[in-house]
């Protein structure tokens, strides 16, 4: 299929950089689906993006929102750590840990197979709420070929919304900036919002 849009464009070429000749159809479209990602990264670290990814997901399920949580932070993971949890996906693909409400980490196997677990995913639930802990090195990951920044590239061609959070003290603000000169330079799909955590 022939790309429509300039995003399109990019993220076909993006698909091809990451993993060259592996690919038998590449989707540069966005996938319909009844479910809304929400993919919620940091500029910087100790911003509270964890923090607002579960109660977010929390929140949704109270209102009897099909909602699953994904940690998909490989290099710091902490919903497990914040929820008291352990051996998130050894039952199956995802955890349910209260009405309305589902768990999951995104492993190399599953980042293998990211557009089918997603999917997936997407057909279960209302909303999909992704916790991708720092985008700082966004631009490096979208062209990164290993496993661990699978999610950050699904999420910023695929999601619906990427939150980014930022702390309001100076280094915060000096790391939100940083973020912000990136992403003029990245073409993405997923609407950019922000998010300032007060309390430094």
């Amino acid at each position: 299929e022939v790309p429509k849009t300039t995003i399109d464009l990019v993220s076909l070429v993006r698909g091809f950089v990451r993993a060259p000749m592996l690919r038998g159809v590449n989707t540069p479209q966005r996938a319909l689906r009844k479910a809304r990602v929400i993919a919620v990264g940091s500029a910087g670290s100790y911003t509270g993006c964890t923090t607002l990814a579960i109660n977010m997901a929390m929140e949704l399920s109270i209102l009897e929102k099909p909602t699953l949580l994904i940690e998909g932070n490989y290099r710091a993971p902490s919903i497990a750590a914040y929820l008291a949890m352990r051996n998130i996906n050894s039952e199956s693909q995802w955890k349910t840990i209260a009405p309305n409400l589902s768990l999951t980490e995104i492993n190399q196997e599953y980042a293998g197979r990211i557009d089918e677990f997603m999917e997936r995913a997407a057909a279960e639930f209302e909303f999909i709420i992704v916790d991708l802990g720092s985008i700082s090195g966004l631009s490096n990951r979208l062209t990164d070929r290993r496993w661990t920044s699978t999610m950050t590239t699904w999420c910023c061609d695929q999601a619906d919304e990427l939150m980014i959070t930022s702390r309001a003290d100076y280094l915060g603000h000096h790391r939100l900036v940083q973020v912000i000169d990136l992403l003029q330079q990245t073409s993405i799909r997923a609407q950019l919002s922000f998010t300032q955590n007060m309390k430094s």
